[in-house]
């Protein structure tokens, strides 16, 4: 920069302006977790961090479900960036069937398990599905899974056999 004064004074100055690049981390946004685990996402050397989340020096910690923001500032330069998380916590599945059905002869059962956070759901012979119809006395075990883990429960099928025969007085 130029500065003339009145009396034709010739000043002369030099001003450097640095435009800093914005944080560069690229963390996932999407992130699944386990019921009772914890992730940690590491952030670079020389940030501060500013969020909601339980934090340290070097990582935030999440772990429940929601949709949650950070503020990354670099100490150097005092660039900052917003991100934004988004939390599913899945928990671990559950089945219940009844532990024991009757099954009168000649006829069938249907059988549907109740089930929470499953992904897949089989039976001990590979028919898939929570729902199945039975026609024989057994053992009949339904196996079901998700990412976090699995689970499985049996019901025991007892057939029940009707020799006893019907009378009816006065039929004819």
């Amino acid at each position: 920069v130029e500065v003339v004064s009145g009396n034709n004074c010739l000043g002369t100055d030099e001003t450097e302006v640095v435009v800093n690049p914005l944080p560069q981390w690229n963390p996932a946004s999407n992130w699944q977790l386990c019921e009772g685990q914890e992730a940690a996402l590491a952030y670079p050397n020389n940030f501060i961090l500013n969020t909601t989340l339980s934090s340290d020096a070097d990582s935030i910690y999440f772990s429940e479900s929601g949709s949650f923001n950070a503020t990354l500032s670099n100490s150097n330069t005092g660039c900052n960036d917003t991100f934004t998380f988004f939390v599913d916590v899945l928990g671990l599945p559950k089945v219940t069937l009844p532990s024991r059905l009757n099954l009168s002869e000649g006829n069938v059962i249907d059988v549907q398990a109740d089930v929470e956070n499953v992904a897949l759901a089989y039976w001990e012979d590979g028919e898939d599905g929570v729902f199945r119809t039975i026609f024989e006395e057994g053992y009949y075990t339904l196996n079901v899974e998700n990412n976090c883990g699995t689970a499985s429960d049996d019901v025991e099928v007892i057939e029940i056999i009707c020799d006893c025969p019907i009378y009816l007085p006065n039929a004819i």
